[in-house]
């Protein structure tokens, strides 16, 4: 897992890695390791990590002589010496061994300072910058992660036919145009239970976090099977979370059928009936296909889904969509209250049903091209004073 970490001048950036076992005969552990493998070609300098409380077992022994073996500058970092007597004690087992070693408690912060001043010297400028959050997600093995790669430009995230493979929230700093963009690659989403255990109750808790955040939501959906209930679901979810929702039907280089497209746009019509406005990019991650379009189709979500329109304009909108329609003139003013997404508070001096405001509020969307966003619309009712006796 990549992250920046900022320092007293400038940052780092941080690669976590999968533990060392070289005997491993498990397809992911193997992937992982490979990863870091790849991780350390590109390094400058490697923190060591071995546990504060066991001292140096003779796995972090060989550990330790492979990164002394890649010749890269290094930090040992004794973990979870959560007090005094512990960091002293890890310190001590390790004397002599290296000249930098420092002793930390992440749950208790101790000894952070000490290991960002070791980090100081590899710093570069960093200037935090107003990201657009967009969270891939999708059902397990729908081609997130070989989608995430393709639009990185590189490996990052661990690729296996196995369902599953991805467990936690992988981050990577982009742009798609002139939109600054934090892509998120994410676990298959489950049905969350009180049976879920583990890596995945784990997994699905920081999705669920995720999406808190999230923009723009690209929902991959396999081309090689049928669109299915649970694809509609995660839209909803996303939805609901106010996130703007691009759809990306994924491996669309195995399909065969000269008619697919327009099946395939029927289905996901029928399926996402209650957000028929979302829009839909057949693309192939390995060809590579459509990667463009996708790019360009987040970039629009994004800016639909941070509309702002000033009240003046409003104004005309408004008195234009009810002059031509007598059921809607029960809308008397109309306010946008918030964005990310756009959100509308309209005074409303009568009644209308929900058909009405599903009318309005489509009206609106057509009116300003409000692609992939959700809208939320607000009433704020005016209720006849009663007269005196």
């Amino acid at each position: 897992m990549l992250g920046i970490a900022p320092l007293w001048d400038g940052a780092v950036q941080l690669a976590d890695t999968a533990g060392d076992d070289p005997t491993t005969t498990d397809e992911i552990m193997r992937a992982a390791q490979h990863k870091r493998h790849d991780l350390l070609g590109q390094a400058k300098a490697v923190i060591f990590v071995f546990d504060g409380r066991e001292g140096m077992t003779a796995d972090d022994q060989r550990v330790l002589r492979s990164v002394r073996k890649s010749g890269l500058p290094f930090i040992m970092a004794a973990t979870k010496c959560d007090n005094p007597a512990q960091a002293k004690a890890a310190l001590a087992d390790v004397e002599g061994m290296h000249d930098t070693i420092v002793a930390v408690s992440s749950i208790h912060k101790d000894g952070i300072t000490d290991l960002q001043d070791l980090l100081q010297p590899y710093a570069r400028p960093y200037h935090p910058q107003q990201f657009t959050n967009v969270v891939i997600l999708g059902r397990q093995n729908a081609g997130k992660s070989t989608l995430f790669n393709a639009l990185v430009g590189e490996d990052v995230s661990i690729v296996s036919a196995i369902a599953g493979t991805t467990r936690d929230i992988l981050a990577h700093e982009l742009t798609f145009g002139e939109e600054q963009i934090r892509l998120f690659d994410t676990a298959g989403m489950m049905k969350r239970s009180r049976a879920m255990q583990g890596l995945d109750r784990y997994a699905t808790l920081r999705l669920e976090e995720v999406l808190v955040d999230a923009d723009v939501v690209v929902l991959c959906i396999d081309g090689t099977e049928q669109v299915a209930a649970q694809d509609a679901k995660i839209a909803q979810k996303a939805i609901k979370s106010g996130a703007a929702v691009v759809l990306a039907v994924t491996k669309w280089d195995l399909v065969t059928d000269a008619d697919a497209a327009d099946h395939w746009h029927g289905a996901l019509l029928a399926r996402f009936h209650f957000a028929p406005w979302l829009p839909a990019v057949f693309v192939s991650s390995v060809t590579p296909l459509n990667l463009q379009p996708l790019q360009e189709q987040v970039a629009a979500a994004a800016e639909a889904h941070r509309f702002r329109i000033e009240q003046k304009a409003l104004n005309l909108v408004v008195a234009e969509i009810t002059a031509k329609r007598p059921r809607l003139r029960v809308v008397t003013k109309l306010t946008q209250s918030g964005s990310r997404p756009p959100t509308f508070t309209a005074k409303v001096n009568g009644s209308w049903n929900v058909y009405d405001k599903r009318q309005f509020v489509n009206l609106l969307r057509k009116t300003w091209d409000l692609v992939a966003t959700p809208i939320v619309l607000r009433e704020d009712l005016v209720r006849a004073q009663k007269r005196g006796r």
